[in-house]
């Protein structure tokens, strides 16, 4: 055994001895040696995807399981790892480390000697000494608590265990119309005498303060009785607008919200709701969640005088935040994880304040070029990243071209910067192009040929950009004009005209208008700033195919008239 291998033993035999150290990786050297070359003799177990070993240390013993097939299921190996080292609960059996080990070895292929990767992949836990549950449930032990049961209401116990396990099926159903609020969740635990997930025998007699105390003692778990894995899938697709209520039931659960770890969780496993964002009036924000067809109204939004006129505003969402840029370089951000908003300053100095291109991608957002006012202020060639999950601004290389009032977006693993204003007032048919793994920008000439668009109080200006199945669109929105759906055609590098926008919504404000990519639509906002008109603000959608746009109308907006801002959350 090597000395990182022996290293590493001295880890794992701390681990026996100190439950506060944490999982860490191991070398294969290591977990060979202590299983005897994964002989049959050590062999306590198997199963369809994996067999585990006995591993001897010299202060005791630990569970080694070697998985088969790993190549087949990398991601799900990354995915639990990553749920393993989190867990931590009295009912887990305590996760030590795991092995990623890759190989070259010579094999036959069609006849020809060649090199392949041979992945071992293995993980590391506790050893528990009494053996199986299979053995306990079907052999004396089921027995004993057959009897148990009797002594303790068994009627009323296995009732409790069934109504915990149906919330478990009902909350994982797929169809999330199906699923069951918190309301209900609460009432169903309420009525079974379930405590914070816990099953008791009978709380009619305790006081308030000794449930409360129950609770607190409790307060490891929502769905106890159906274990920390499966309570953890029901979490995952309860509505995140009922993750307050049903946060108050546990401690846990209310450190999973606050953290953003439920919805790391929620991103890895798949899992994703989508709300849009809308702005009316000046510091008002509602959303609404396209899977329960509700308004959800935000907290107010600070307003003074750099947030006061709604077009001089930007905003765009990223991970779980939403950013608010307003004028002199200020940013409110308003995040679901507290449900709360805050001002900083943090990328004054990165970023010129307002009339920039922005794209957002999956926790990162782009800002690129703007000017440093309003009205008469200094183009840039500034382009700047924001990772939400640090917190933390990046400057990206320059661009070619100063330009303010342009287009991003995020598509084909690269950044798009689109069309815009240049220097004395030149309307620019360029795009530009940046390559991450280059670290450069490729100016893109004719790109925005046909792509600007007019509008009464701004002029010339980029129209809002989303991309969809890594498909790039655009809504060409003149201000009571012609009103078009466009698409860049990558190959011949120009714009193309699918058929219209709904036609019963105008603005002359910038951008007047909503028009956001969801998942696999395209989402549209618009109003009607007529004097005479008192229609509201409407949503549609379309799922972008070889047909022209047909809109579906989603949703009208309880109040207003126009649209100062708006986004698109998927978390």
């Amino acid at each position: 055994m090597d000395r990182a291998a022996s290293t590493k033993r001295d880890v794992l035999e701390r681990m026996l001895l100190d439950e506060s150290v944490e999982p860490t990786d191991l070398p294969l050297s290591l977990l060979e040696n202590i299983t005897n070359g994964f002989s049959d003799d050590k062999r306590i177990g198997s199963g369809g995807f994996a067999v585990v070993y006995k591993g001897m240390l010299r202060n005791g013993t630990i569970a080694v399981k070697k998985l088969f097939n790993t190549h087949l299921h990398e991601n799900k190996f990354h995915q639990e790892v990553e749920c393993l080292m989190k867990a931590d609960h009295k009912n887990v059996v305590r996760f030590l480390g795991y092995c990623a080990d890759t190989q070259g070895r010579m094999e036959i292929y069609s006849g020809k000697l060649v090199m392949a990767d041979v992945q071992q992949r293995l993980l590391c836990f506790e050893y528990l000494p009494k053996g199986s549950l299979h053995d306990y449930i079907i052999g004396r032990v089921l027995k004993s608590w057959g009897n148990r049961l009797d002594k303790i209401h068994r009627e009323k116990q296995l009732e409790q265990l069934r109504v915990c396990a149906e919330i478990g099926k009902e909350c994982t159903d797929y169809d999330p119309r199906r699923r069951p609020d918190a309301r209900d969740i609460v009432r169903r635990l309420d009525e079974a005498d379930i405590v914070d997930g816990y099953i008791v025998t009978d709380m009619s007699n305790l006081s308030r303060a000794q449930k409360i105390h129950k609770i607190e003692e409790h307060g490891d778990g929502l769905f106890g009785a159906i274990g920390p894995k499966l309570s953890l899938k029901c979490l995952l697709r309860v509505s995140r607008s009922d993750y307050g209520r049903v946060a108050s039931l546990s401690r846990h659960f209310r450190t999973l919200v606050r953290n953003g770890d439920i919805y790391r969780l929620r991103r890895l496993t798949g899992v994703a709701e989508h709300w849009i964002y809308v702005s009316c009036k000046w510091g008002e924000w509602t959303a609404y969640d396209l899977e329960r067809k509700r308004w959800i109204r935000a907290p107010n939004m600070p307003v003074d005088e750099k947030f006061m006129w709604g077009n001089h505003q930007q905003s765009l969402v990223v991970g779980t935040d939403l950013l608010v840029f307003g004028r002199w370089g200020f940013l409110l951000i308003y995040s679901i994880l507290t449900n709360s908003w805050i001002q900083t300053t943090d990328a004054t100095n990165f970023f010129p304040c307002c009339l920039f291109g922005s794209t957002s991608v999956g926790q990162k957002a782009y800002l690129a070029g703007g000017t440093t006012d309003y009205y008469d202020g200094v183009l840039s060639t500034a382009v700047v990243m924001y990772d939400s999950e640090e917190k933390v601004w990046e400057r990206l290389p320059s661009m070619n071209r100063a330009r303010k009032l342009c287009s991003a977006a995020f598509m084909d693993g690269k950044l798009y910067v689109i069309g815009g204003v240049g220097s004395n007032t030149e309307v620019l048919t360029c795009g530009e192009e940046y390559d991450f793994e280059r670290r450069s920008w490729r100016v893109i000439d004719n790109m925005a040929e046909g792509f600007m668009i007019n509008t009464e109080l701004l002029g010339p200006t980029a129209p809002p950009a989303a991309v969809v199945n890594n498909e790039l669109y655009a809504a060409a929105y003149h201000s009571y004009t012609e009103n078009n759906v466009i698409k860049y055609d990558k190959r011949n590098n120009r714009w193309i005209t699918l058929g219209k926008l709904p036609e019963d919504c105008h603005s002359s404000l910038r951008p007047g208008i909503g028009f956001k990519a969801c998942d696999d639509k395209l989402i549209f906002a618009g109003g009607n700033d007529w004097a005479e008109c008192h229609d509201a603000v409407k949503l549609y959608s379309w799922v972008p195919n070889e047909q022209p746009p047909v809109w579906n109308l989603i949703a009208r907006h309880p109040s207003g008239t126009d649209v100062f801002n708006f986004a698109v959350m998927s978390c």
